[in-house]
């Protein structure tokens, strides 16, 4: 039973649902599965909303984000007993405060400032992001796809109906324990989250991608496992998976792609990998989102996920810890500062430190570098001093 529950979320062939989703906001904390008309007119037009293929997707990512369903599901029993009631309760706690420390001011200050500066429809490629979709779908709400690229594990989910009450408290726990560091600090801390989310066999990202789609409103259409074939394509592949293809709704009519790739991003890997920069570059003009990691984009070893990342590029928003400014060509890029630049945590060495960067901050008035009006990144727990780049290709 376990295993057939696990297959049946990722088949995406089941019949079409009679009913579907109720619109919502992509900014809602709110579960939508209610059912609403065939058609809304938008622009003049009557459109269709989105149907998932099976309404488990839904059930399960509401269920993990201690959201109460309004419907009866699947997951009914559970979520009348104690050790549910506790998680939604906490979910709704944890929410809160991502909300109001962080989230809340992104959401105002991407509208404000940063979406006259980016394209945020293009689709986006995030490096180095383990689970972080929360801050992806922040700052590029309009993206057609999110594509994720980390060394963290992705694994199907337990079958939760035939968990017992125990095994189910365990892994709830888990999963909340496993958000402590993306709100409070805005970015995952790689041994404290593969330490909360191992779970026997079934360990991995799932869960925290469930729970923050859920969080933000989306619904989920559809999920795939898949990994790439020689050309650099997805492959749906239920047993030999390196990452998951999800179809996701923010309103239930726009659809968009997200996807996790668990992948090795040195110069070694991607070299003996070349479908992996086929896949890159099928992505078209993209736009790139760096944050916390680790300084990686620094070495000599990571040369080909920085050109990768330049490539048919048309925004960079990163912190220190991404690509140094000495790799950007300013014949193509114009350079958008915000903050102050200061020196790399003490977790990472010296060499981090760019000089040439600290020169052009100094030169630049402090009127034309404005603070970002939020934490985000390294600085969070250090020195509290914001610096991010946004690298826009000139036309």
């Amino acid at each position: 039973m376990r295993y057939y529950y696990c297959i049946k979320l990722f088949l995406f062939f089941f019949v079409s649902i009679l009913s579907s989703c109720k619109e919502y906001s992509s900014k809602s904390t709110q579960s939508s599965n209610e059912s609403q008309s065939d058609s809304v007119e938008l622009t003049g037009a009557l459109r269709k909303p989105l149907v998932p293929h099976d309404s488990i997707f839904i059930q399960t990512a509401a269920f993990l984000g201690g959201i109460k369903q309004k419907n009866p599901s699947i997951y009914s029993d559970l979520e009348n007993k104690e050790f549910w009631r506790l998680h939604a309760s906490e979910m709704e706690k944890i929410w809160d405060k991502a909300t109001d420390l962080r989230l809340k001011k992104i959401y105002n200050w991407t509208d404000s400032t940063f979406l006259e500066i980016v394209n945020d429809s293009l689709p986006l490629f995030y490096p180095f992001a383990g689970g972080d979709f929360l801050h992806a779908q922040a700052f590029y709400p309009n993206a057609s796809g999110y594509h994720l690229v980390a060394r963290e594990k992705i694994s199907l989910l337990p079958d939760f109906v035939e968990m017992d009450e125990k095994e189910l408290t365990d892994y709830l726990a888990n999963l909340r324990n496993s958000m402590r560091d993306v709100v409070g600090k805005s970015y995952f801390i790689t041994k404290h989250m593969m330490s909360d989310l191992k779970n026997g066999s079934f360990e991995g990202l799932m869960p925290l991608y469930y729970a923050f789609l859920a969080r933000t409103g989306h619904q989920i259409l559809n999920v795939e496992p898949i990994r790439f074939d020689r050309e650099g394509k997805y492959v749906f592949d239920s047993v030999n998976y390196i990452g998951v293809r999800m179809q996701i709704t923010p309103d239930g009519f726009r659809e968009q792609t997200l996807t996790y790739m668990n992948f090795d991003l040195g110069d070694n890997n991607i070299r003996s990998n070349s479908y992996f920069k086929d896949w890159v570059q099928s992505l078209g003009q993209k736009n790139v989102f760096l944050k916390a990691a680790s300084y990686l984009p620094h070495y000599t070893t990571f040369q080909e996920i920085r050109s990768l990342m330049l490539d048919n590029t048309s925004t960079i928003f990163q912190d220190d810890s991404g690509i140094p400014y000495r790799f950007v060509d300013t014949t193509k890029f114009n350079v958008k500062l915000f903050g102050r630049y200061t020196t790399p945590i003490k977790d990472f060495s010296d060499i981090t430190y760019q000089k040439d960067l600290a020169a052009l901050y100094e030169k630049t008035p402090p009127s034309e570098r404005k603070e970002i009006p939020f934490s985000l990144g390294y600085h969070v727990v250090s020195d509290n001093i914001q610096n991010h780049q946004i690298f826009i290709r000139r036309n």
